[in-house]
């Protein structure tokens, strides 16, 4: 079945398993009748791809073919209230793809399931942006061969596209109008919606670019509880437009803006010097006159959304009454005061990316002092409501830790590890009344809104993420101080004394530094492996300091010591770089891990989260406790295997050393059928993290899918990576721990292939207007015909654990993957 998405949080990621036995107790049947879609007894879901040999149906042939398949179900099948959730989920997913009324299915989902709100949520954008893309889209009824006849004829033909045209501006109204309402319902959810829809103003074709700013600019109406004026974005018309060429063209909305009203004299004029140094303007233009008379009233907003002060977008709003006008400039009040959650959470999350795009200027023994002194300046301006998008339980910031913070050098870019103070909050125990403010913080802070009563800002401080079900948090846009504090880098840091780097060779190696992706735990300050002594208690300490340890030591000093709710967390600030493609993988992983807790796959696996701010920035959780195997390696004094490393980190034979292995066996079944399914490739122990506890992570997903290093010349010919090393660790090829490594990831690819037409579908929605991200660059025939074979279509579950044996062998020592590490190791110094 397809899992129920009962949570919007993993279960806990480093929870082990009581004792180390070797036996895994089996419960799957080996029978031939396993669906592919939900399990559920008629389901229709293995129809919507078929099993071909031959090229896959193109996309609009498959979006006919999904129309088709629901047009067919029975009628209990119909209706919402009526389905299994795992039949639910799968009809939402096919109903977006192809294009049909998917609102009551999906306002159905989130009613039973509200985590399923923010899982639908890029899905519900991409097909809005993207999808209706072919003329018969919007109709799901089935065309009668007469129909199809009729379609020959000129006049009906006509009739027809119109109706359908018609039928899909309905259908997309009222898509927009469900994001809209639960934008109005949930700040948090609105954020998302923001993020997501700036990191996608790059893509796609002008059109695409046009729609995407106008549902920006209604999101943001809309969250500011006014309705009226995102319904006029939502329907407006780009009738000029000229693409700007500065950073300022990623921001999710222009800054600031101006509008009119009366006569073409009347200015309502606003500025704004956000942190973001965007400043947008706009003109309200109501008439066009003859002889001093009104012949056409059309209101036109000129929009300025890169910061030049000339107007690069024109957005047609059609004729607005009095009210409608009002509404615009009650809008744009609003923003430019900016005085609500919606905003500060915005423009702080703006400021802390603009730091990691500016240290990129200064010179690399500058870096961390001036990164440590913008923080140090910053927690003087945290808003009461900011949140990390990264973490998904309910919380607050409380405040950065500079002395912990840290950037990683690379050539193009300066991402870098911020470590935050956190307050987690359940609004089941946290009431709006009772919610703390934080002592080092102004406590007179009390504005007056525009939309109703005054509201203190310390009543935001709640939470605001959204959890699972039983930690929802619905909260609307509330009042909020604005967020008053600019990064100015290139102003107080030319002149900075250099200060000390950090040795990479002391710290975790990460995406960020040398692959660009996720990262792990704070440098390793304490570990010094040339002066380390060459003894069993180096090996012990080559993760440095525990992250346990870290949170008390910490906590300890905190001025938030006592809030029983305070929680110390990692993350990664990134600028200059594009991470839609991470954050898909990222979601894609995150599926996987469902499937194996839905299906009870004794493997282990983390699946971080990763979260694009804009088409440049964003977010990557941090992995604490983790090196890369190339770091251990380098800072291991003596490595000579993992096996060896193993037995002097954990002690030979001891339960601690057969628990590290036995976890590094789950991990590896698990990340081994994940690598082979999505094709993941660049798999260098550059890219490949083990925690403290043995598990293995992997981290950089750049090339997967269609794509490979090398110009795509699929250098790396195995299934998925399996060294000699690795196969040594577990004891060798007939040792009980490699004969357990062998019947978890069969359970596990058998699991996941049961799911091979959601998988499918997940990978099509992403496609439209991503064709440009490198994992598609083979095309789309490439993609899902590859993912369709790699799923072992039509086979039973015997039969694909058959197969995932196989692929076993031919991993295992492979020679492709041997001269791949050679050359890494050769080319970037990266330990084979």
């Amino acid at each position: 079945m397809i899992p129920p998405f009962q949570a919007c949080f993993p279960k806990d990621r480093t929870q082990e398993e009581e004792g180390i036995t070797l036996d895994v107790q089996s419960s799957d049947e080996e029978n031939d009748g396993a669906r592919d879609f939900s399990g559920d007894a008629g389901s229709k879901g293995a129809e919507f791809y078929p099993m071909t040999q031959g090229a896959a149906l193109g996309l609009p042939e498959t979006k006919a073919r999904i129309r088709k398949v629901l047009e067919d179900t029975p009628a209990e099948k119909m209706q919402p209230d009526q389905v299994s959730l795992a039949d639910l989920i799968a009809h939402t997913l096919g109903r977006l793809l192809a294009d049909t009324d998917v609102v009551p299915w999906v306002e159905e989902a989130v009613a039973r399931e509200p985590a399923i709100r923010r899982f639908v949520l890029p899905f519900v954008v991409n097909t809005l942006l993207y999808g209706f893309s072919d003329s018969a889209s919007a109709n799901g009824m089935k065309q009668s061969s007469s129909t199809s006849q009729n379609l020959g004829d000129t006049a009906n033909s006509g009739v027809n596209a119109t109706q359908n045209y018609a039928k899909r501006s309905q259908l997309v109204e009222k898509l927009e109008n469900w994001l809209y309402s639960e934008c109005f319902r949930s700040v948090q959810f609105a954020l998302w919606a923001s993020w997501y829809l700036s990191s996608s103003l790059v893509l796609g074709p002008a059109t695409s670019h046009h729609h995407t700013m106008k549902l920006l600019l209604g999101v943001e109406a809309v969250v500011m509880n006014n309705k009226e004026a995102g319904a006029l974005f939502g329907k407006a018309t780009v009738v000029a437009s000229a693409p700007g060429n500065e950073r300022g063209t990623v921001a999710a909305a222009p800054d600031s803006v101006a509008a009119g009203g009366g006569n073409l004299s009347k200015r309502h004029s606003a500025r704004h010097n956000a942190p973001s140094d965007i400043v947008g303007i706009a003109e309200l233009e109501i008439a066009e006159t003859t002889d001093g008379k009104i012949v056409k009233h059309r209101d036109v907003l000129n929009l300025d959304t890169v910061g030049d002060g000339l107007t690069n977008v024109k957005l047609d709003l059609g004729r607005l009454d009095k009210d409608q006008e009002e509404g615009i400039i009650q809008w744009i009040d609003q923003r430019r005061e900016r005085r609500t959650v919606f905003h500060a959470e915005i423009d702080f999350v703006k400021c802390l990316t603009d730091i990691s795009f500016e240290l990129f200027n200064l010179e690399k023994a500058q870096r961390n002092q001036a990164l440590r002194a913008e923080l140090t300046e910053l927690n003087k301006h945290i808003p009461v409501s900011a949140f990390m998008p990264t973490h998904h339980a309910p919380h607050r910031v409380l405040r950065c830790v500079p002395e912990e913070c840290f950037t990683f050098s690379t050539k193009e870019r300066v991402p870098f590890m911020l470590v935050l103070e956190i307050s987690e909050q359940l609004p089941t125990s946290t009431t709006e009344k009772d919610a703390p403010e934080p002592a080092s913080r102004k406590t007179h802070r009390r504005t007056k809104s525009k939309l109703g009563k005054s509201v203190s800002a310390a009543n935001v401080g709640g939470g605001l993420v959204e959890g699972n079900s039983s930690v929802m948090v619905l909260r609307p846009n509330q009042s909020e101080d604005a967020f008053d504090h600019k990064t100015s880098l290139l102003l107080q840091h030319n002149s900075a004394q250099p200060s000390a780097e950090i040795d990479s060779s002391a710290r975790p190696t990460s995406a960020a530094v040398g692959t660009d992706t996720a990262t792990s735990d704070a440098p390793a300050d304490n570990v010094d492996p040339v002066a380390a002594a060459e003894g069993e208690e180096s090996v012990i300490e080559s993760f440095g300091e525990a992250w346990s340890d870290k949170v008390e030591r910490i906590r300890r000093s905190s001025p938030f010591k006592d809030d029983p709710n305070w929680r110390l967390i990692s993350v990664i600030v990134k600028a200059r770089d594009q991470l839609r493609q991470e954050m898909f993988a990222a979601r894609l992983l995150r599926f996987f891990q469902r499937i194996f807790q839905q299906q009870k796959v004794p493997v282990w696996m983390n699946a971080y989260d990763i979260m694009a701010t804009s088409s440049d920035s964003g977010f990557i959780e941090g992995l604490v406790d983790s090196k890369s195997i190339d770091s251990i390696k380098k800072s291991t004094p003596n490595f000579t295997t993992l096996r060896d490393y193993f037995k002097r980190k954990y002690g030979k034979n001891s339960a601690a050393y057969k628990r590290a292995v036995k976890n590094f066996v789950e991990s590896m079944a698990a990340y081994s059928v994940i690598c082979y399914v999505l094709a993941i490739k660049d798999r260098h122990n550059g890219n490949i993290m083990m925690d403290s506890r043995g598990h293995i992570m992997h981290i950089d997903f750049g090339f997967l899918l269609s794509n490979s290093p090398g110009g795509n010349r699929e250098f790396e010919r195995a299934p998925f990576k399996l060294t000699l090393e690795m196969v040594d660790l577990m004891g060798g090829k007939k040792s009980g721990y490699f004969r357990l490594f062998r019947k978890l990831s069969c359970k596990a690819y058998a699991a996941v292939c049961k799911y091979r037409t959601t998988l499918m579908l997940l990978v099509d929605l992403v496609m439209q207007g991503n064709e440009a991200m490198p994992c598609f660059v083979r095309g789309r025939d490439y993609v899902m015909r590859r993912l369709s074979q790699r799923l072992s279509p039509g086979m039973s579950t015997a039969e694909r654990k058959r197969v995932f044996n196989r692929l076993i062998d031919k991993s295992a020592n492979n020679f492709t993957t041997k001269v791949y590490d050679q050359f890494q190791s050769t080319v970037q110094g990266i330990h084979a």
